[in-house]
């Protein structure tokens, strides 16, 4: 029992609720891992409201307990101390969490691809499953990323305004499309997908590299945008489609000497960009519910009231 809830004059009431328990491999270090296989993986059980007067605790440790679940029930009883007082208000709401999520990244279906079908699997359902991590978002990448085994865009060679080239690659059709929809299939209700670019094809930057520090062309904001809307399509065509977008991965990347693929934004041109370009590109072709500034690693270099 659990203390501090449960004074030595009450009866506490504490029950496990177990599922398949980590089956642990050290390393050497301060912490286990847990293996999973082709026939086998921890999980637990899937969220419920806890009965009245009564809560949850999840244990996670080093030594291997995984989002163990523990039921307890409160107890009243009277404390001669008014130090600390813990208010709880429902009716105040704050910020909303859309959802958690990972990446499909071909980098990642590189990886998965490598193990028999089974343990792909059984990886799959570890994350999207209602016995796992229940994860209901997914950020794909628009071409490549920095884990990417080569560098590329969806219109690589000369210079292609009109976008007459562009065309999804072996990678989508090998290594993202199949598994975000095996992970459609598992997920209860809608799987979001987010799409952010790394990097701009080499003849609508600066520098004509996939890599920064650099910035798009003046002249290639419209066709940055086009291609955006060409990818949506493509991917619909595949029948998957878009919640969200970002105006890029990590824009702060393209401002310092960097190996990572990237294109390089400041909030004025990010502005200009969603205004001027990306939006008309939306309206003429509404094809998802959100256009979304990209945070990631980004808030260094926006303003302060941004």
């Amino acid at each position: 029992c659990d203390p501090w809830e449960c004074p030595a004059t009450k009866t506490c009431f504490l029950v496990y609720v177990l599922a398949n328990q980590c089956a642990p491999r050290s390393y050497g270090y301060s912490s286990v891992v847990c293996v999973c296989n082709a026939s086998y993986c921890d999980n637990f059980p899937p969220n419920t409201k806890p009965q009245d007067s009564s809560y949850f605790v999840y244990t996670t440790t080093e030594g291997g307990l995984r989002l163990l679940r523990q039921s307890y029930h409160f107890h009243a009883y009277e404390r001669n101390s008014t130090d600390t007082i813990i208010t709880i208000d429902s009716s105040k709401r704050h910020q909303t969490i859309i959802g958690w999520g990972g990446a499909f990244t071909d980098s990642t279906g590189i990886n998965i691809n490598s193990l028999s079908e089974p343990a792909a699997a059984t990886l799959l359902r570890a994350y999207y499953s209602d016995n796992g991590l229940q994860y209901n978002m997914g950020r794909v990448p628009i071409g490549g990323t920095d884990f990417s085994t080569h560098g590329y865009s969806y219109n690589d060679g000369e210079e292609d305004p009109k976008l007459l080239r562009f065309n999804l690659t072996a990678e989508d059709f090998s290594y993202k499309i199949p598994l975000i929809k095996q992970a459609q299939a598992l997920v209860k209700g809608e799987l979001k997908l987010l799409a952010s670019a790394w990097t701009a094809p080499k003849w609508m930057k600066r520098n004509g590299m996939y890599t920064g520090p650099d910035f798009l062309k003046d002249e290639m904001y419209q066709a940055w945008a086009n291609y955006f809307v060409k990818f949506l399509r493509a991917y619909a065509t595949e029948k998957i489609n878009f919640w969200g977008l970002t105006t890029g991965n990590e824009p702060s990347t393209g401002l310092i000497p960097s190996k990572i693929n990237s294109v390089g934004w400041l909030p004025g041109s990010m502005v200009g960009a969603v205004n001027n370009s990306l939006i008309n590109a939306h309206l003429r072709a509404p094809l998802l519910r959100k256009i979304l500034v990209p945070l990631f690693a980004s808030r260094n270099s926006h303003p302060s009231n941004c």
